[in-house]
């Protein structure tokens, strides 16, 4: 450009300059001129000549070099679209080898029971709203009968098919094919037309894919058959095309040429949908091409309708964990079709090389009639051509420095010989020897000696690897540099053919930093579970299948295993009760599918051998480096130790409060029942004298007794008063209990109504307690008067009890006051009447706090006894349950030592009044 801008520049003088260096003198004439012009074509002939055979070669390369990115691109938007439709089919063929792998599967093959449905049934419709393309999943038994069938449309969700609409299906050629299948294999069906699932288009019919597995047991015989029907628009269209290459067409076929996607005229599936017709098919519109693309399994072709590209998709290969079986003739062909005139337009045109061609053949014809042009062209012409000779040898230089340049070390090693014949200078680098010694010395120089045996097999077991398939598996070995350092590689090796010799192509890649990487994530893989391991939590974490990835020792401890391997690999199904692990597994799916963590959920998990335990779960995905979810982490916080320090806290709280009521409300009672008592004296005396004084038959006599009836029942009330604040005197003495007891029982005997039934149980011992018998008798006048009220409307059974009981561990450390061995008396009134809610429970023993109707209860019966089994150094405890009665039980503690009891009390020892322990 800068000669053909001076040459320009040199066009714009003025003609006498230009002439006058070349113009012979006058003399010569027309003569001179014609000299000129014959010199001037004699240069530019030969001059145009060349530079037009050079822009038709730098045209045709261009076009060469444009047509074969083209046609890479072809192969390359094939395999992205092979890939991605292998990538589908393995995500199908995964979850069907996870749903036939399920406990609860195999479950309800063996008895389908509405639960066990109902739990599965949960899972496949979960899996059914993530994955839209599986339009209906199948579970049957091995007579062909639909057990469950979950079926998905965009209206509605996925949704379980109700037991009237399940047909039988062993006519059906997915459940005949899959029958016959062996393990882990899977049938997939060729593309059939199925009926809309949705009521509104049920006369619409949709292409499906159907793949199906047999259910089977750990090495047991067959128990049924799964069968995943999927969409075959959005297997194919949506998955493919929308990824395909932006440029040329891409097609999918049958094998019989049939159009699948891609049709130019919206006619796919055409061959399902008018089966027996004549339908518009790729090898009508190109006939040609079809014989061409139906001989070979792959390839590529220029005809006069564009480029086309293909490759055949055998779906009979194997996928998934296992072998996909189907019949061997249907096969699906990729077509990627660049029509001609956009072929034509994606190459470099042919009028730029003409158009060019004739601008410099009119600049050249310019040049050749002046004698500076002229020298500036053949100056340029040089240049020109020095540029495409430098050009030229560049691109030699290039093609040269690909191998001494590869990013990684190579080494060419001759079969035969096993000699070096060549390195590049990353080998070199590897290394730290100089060329020449490499070259011609065994490979085995590059390895430690010790190593030479295990080197010379490795090289062997390369050599055959790539003679099959064409390049070897990757393998480690060590490489010793020029100081003596041991480099870790990772050796992958190809067979070329140079000059009629075997080369092994040796490409040792250095894995030094993968190595360092490898012992880092080592180091924090211990570090973690020397962490996971001292932290009191269940710690763990599942794959996308649900299968334990890792365990701390707090769950192996729960669990009962001893090593990570017991419990590695397995599911939830392995561990706990199904209707568990059902709900551990959904909450886990739910995590992986939609990328949430479950937060402090609080559930109770049951190990096997252990009581259950509450805890506080949290679960959170686990990303990977690609940002893929891959599986989650669990912690799990054992909460037992928690709710049993609330649960006594809460009763801890309780007495302290009750004690303080009863502290309060006890002083005030005992100054108010002096002073009440004071008023009541004069009132009963009087009223009494005056009754005696009337005549019986007055009326004034009646209204008396009622105000006397009145004021004894104040009176009662003040003896209560003064119970509760510990002011009536009290005589403390060690005793049996059974008398006071039976005392108590004849007293009340008269006053329990008749649809009462009192029931006594009372044990002789012959152990005494400290006590004072008229408030033993107090307590047990109050328990059973409560007891007998509450079964006032419909009648029932009042049980008094009396037994030595010896307290445990676990009773002693649930209640304060109760020490574990010692021996206590329990006395227990129990009624079924209608029972207390924990509301009222927790009220009960307030003072003045009562469920019965005004002028039936004073409120203060119960807080009595509770104040005396207090001052006894007693526990009482209430069980209690609406509609199903109340129990209320009362420990005193025996006497250790009789203390010379003589049995008439003459002897006992005492606490009289004066020597109250209430306080």
């Amino acid at each position: 450009m800068h000669e053909r801008a001076r040459t320009r520049s040199t066009s714009r003088q003025p003609s006498g300059e230009r002439m006058s260096g070349f113009i012979p003198d006058a003399g010569d004439g027309k003569s001179g001129k014609r000299r000129v012009a014959l010199l001037g074509l004699a240069l530019f002939l030969p001059a145009l000549t060349l530079i037009a055979f050079m822009l038709v070669w730098f045209h045709r390369n261009d076009r060469e070099l444009r047509m074969t990115e083209i046609s890479s691109n072809a192969f390359k938007t094939l395999l992205e679209r092979q890939q991605l439709l292998s990538k589908q089919q393995n995500e199908i063929v995964a979850d069907l080898h996870f749903m036939a792998d399920l406990p609860s599967v195999h479950e309800i093959v063996r008895d389908p029971s509405p639960t066990t449905i109902h739990h599965i049934a949960k899972v496949i419709i979960s899996l059914s709203d993530v994955r839209t393309t599986y339009r209906k999943i199948r579970i049957l038994d091995l007579s062909g009968r639909e057990i469950l069938v979950v079926v998905y449309t965009p209206e509605t969700g996925a949704v379980a098919v109700p037991d009237s609409s399940l047909q039988p299906q062993a006519g059906r050629d997915f459940f005949t094919e899959a029958i016959k299948l062996g393990r882990s294999d899977v049938y997939v069906s060729p593309f059939e037309l199925s009926g809309s699932i949705d009521p509104k288009h049920s006369s619409e019919q949709e292409p499906v894919l159907r793949y199906a597995t047999q259910i089977r047991g750990h090495d047991g015989p067959v128990e049924g058959i799964l069968a995943i029907s999927c969409s075959g628009d959005l297997l194919v269209n949506h998955k493919l095309d929308k990824e395909a290459h932006a440029q040329g067409n891409a097609l999918l076929l049958t094998s019989e040429g049939d159009y699948i996607s891609g049709s130019p005229d919206g006619t796919d599936w055409q061959f399902l949908r008018k089966r027996g017709e004549a339908t518009a098919s790729f090898r009508t519109y190109y006939p040609d091409e079809w014989q061409t693309i139906n001989r070979a399994p792959s390839g590529q072709f220029i005809t006069r309708n564009g480029l086309f590209t293909f490759r055949r998709l055998d779906i009979s290969k194997p996928v998934g964990n296992g072998h996909a079986t189907g019949n061997r003739n249907d096969y699906w062909i990729m077509v990627q079709h660049i029509p001609h005139n956009r072929l034509e337009a994606m190459l470099p045109p042919v009028w730029n090389a003409i158009l060019l061609a004739s601008a410099v053949g009119v600049i050249f014809f310019s040049g050749a009639m002046t004698l500076s042009v002229r020298i500036e062209r053949n100056r340029s012409a040089r240049k020109a051509l020095e540029v495409l000779a430098g050009h030229l040898q560049e691109k030699e230089s290039r093609f040269r420095m690909l191998f001494r340049g590869a990013p990684e070390p190579i080494f060419l090693i001759d079969v035969l010989s096993g000699c070096i014949e060549g390195v590049n200078d990353k080998a070199i680098e590897l290394t730290g020897l100089p060329e020449n010694t490499l070259i011609g010395k065994p490979f085995t120089l590059l390895h430690p000696e010790e190593l030479d045996a295990e080197v010379r097999e490795c090289f062997r077991q390369q050599m055959q690897e790539a003679r099959k398939a064409g390049t070897s598996y990757p393998r480690e070995a060590l490489v010793t540099d020029l100081g003596g350092r041991s480099i870790p590689v990772e050796i992958v090796s190809q067979l070329i053919q140079l000059d009629g010799r075997e080369i092994m192509y040796r490409i040792y890649h250095d894995i030094s930093r993968r190595k360092r990487t490898e012992s880092e994530l080592h180091d924090k893989t211990q570090l973690l579970e020397t962490v996971t391991d001292a932290v009191p939590a269940l710690v763990y974490m599942k794959d996308r299948q649900g299968r334990y990835r890792f365990v701390n020792r707090y769950c192996l401890e729960h669990m009962g295993c001893s090593t990570p391997d017991a419990i590695v690999g397995k599911r939830d199904h392995d561990f706990f009760p199904v209707a568990d692990a059902d709900v551990y597994q959904v909450d886990d799916l739910n995590v992986i599918m939609h990328g949430k963590a479950i937060i402090n959920k609080e559930e109770v998990v049951v190990f096997p051998g252990h009581q259950p335990m509450p805890v506080l779960t949290n679960k959170i995905p686990l990303v990977n480096a690609s940002g893929e979810i891959e599986g989650i982490v669990g912690i799990s916080m054992d909460r037992t130790a928690q709710k049993e320090a609330d649960e006594r806290s809460r009763e801890l709280e309780h007495q302290l409060r009750n004690r303080q009521k009863l502290e309060m409300l006890g002083t005030l009672s005992g100054g108010i029942a002096h002073d009440f008592n004071n008023i009541l004296t004069p009132i009963i005396g009087f009223t009494e004298m005056a009754i005696s004084d009337l005549p019986k038959e007055s009326e004034v006599v009646s209204e008396l007794e009622y105000v006397l009836k009145g004021a004894q029942r104040a009176k009662k009330m003040v003896q209560h008063m003064l119970v509760f604040s510990r002011k009536q005197p009290t005589d403390f003495r060690y005793q049996k209990l059974q008398p006071v007891i039976w005392e108590s029982i004849d007293f009340l005997k008269h006053s329990i109504p008749a649809y009462v039934v009192m029931e006594k149980r009372i044990d002789e011992f012959e152990d005494l307690v400290l006590c004072d018998a008229p408030q033993i008798q107090q307590i047990v006048m109050n328990l059973c008067t409560n007891g007998w009220q509450a079964m006032e409307e419909v009648g029932g059974r009042l049980v008094v009890e009396l037994q030595r009981i010896v307290v445990d561990a676990e009773t002693a450390a649930g209640h304060e006051g109760l020490e574990a061995g010692c021996p206590y008396a329990l006395l227990k009134v129990s009624d079924s009447g209608k029972g207390m809610s924990r509301e009222v429970i927790e009220r009960m023993f307030d003072p003045f706090y009562t469920t019965k109707e005004v002028g039936k209860g004073t409120g203060l019966g119960l807080s009595v006894v509770y104040g005396i089994v207090m001052d006894h150094h007693g526990v009482i405890l209430v069980e209690s349950e609406e509609g199903r009665g109340t129990a209320i039980s009362v420990y005193l503690p025996v006497a250790e030592v009789m203390c010379g009891y003589s049995g008439n009390g003459a002897d006992n020892p005492k606490l009289n009044g004066d020597e109250n322990t209430a306080g």
